[in-house]
């Protein structure tokens, strides 16, 4: 039902923010908990219209933030742009990569939603998350199938744990 409205609201122009636990996504929120007081620094791999970037900005002790996406829309800068702890790089999320630095605490994927593109994300930025950090993403789970896949056997082939809850999926470095 929640999909429907969503996707009738968005079609008549509505922004609708779906309210997840404290507006974060469960990943985050397990990294709130993990990380609790320290200062953070990611990447939001597919920022959309920048709500979930809000919200990551607004709830959780970030030191600095960048957000990668193909397209940097005007709702972006509207919801956001009065932190001052991010910086938006508007390129593909592999040639995003060489203006990030190493040691991230954190990358939340959730861009190129085919096999290919999820597994280049991985391996592309798992060697610049620290020791310790998390990397992961969303939509685990139908109905994006592909995704799923390159998820589970990634994990699978690297003997890695995975967590996941409401489409969310996770694993440390």
């Amino acid at each position: 039902m929640t999909s429907i409205i969503h996707t009738l609201l968005q079609f008549i122009g509505m922004d609708f923010e779906i309210k997840w636990d404290n507006g974060l996504r469960p990943m985050m929120v397990f990294i709130n908990k993990e990380f609790y007081g320290v200062p953070l620094t990611g990447v939001e791999i597919g920022v959309y219209k920048g709500i979930h970037a809000k919200y990551i900005l607004r709830k959780m002790n970030i030191k600095k933030l960048y957000l990668v996406d193909i397209y940097k829309k005007k709702e972006i800068e509207k919801r956001i742009g009065k932190f001052c702890n991010f910086v938006f790089i508007e390129n593909s999320s592999l040639k995003a990569s060489k203006d990030i630095p190493n040691e991230l605490d954190f990358v939340y994927i959730d861009s190129n939603h085919n096999y290919d593109g999820v597994l280049l994300d991985i391996e592309t930025y798992l060697p610049k998350v620290r020791k310790g950090g998390i990397i992961g993403g969303h939509d685990f789970g139908n109905p994006l199938e592909e995704v799923t896949r390159a998820i589970a056997e990634y994990v699978t082939k690297n003997n890695i744990k995975m967590f996941f809850k409401d489409r969310d999926w996770w694993f440390i470095k």
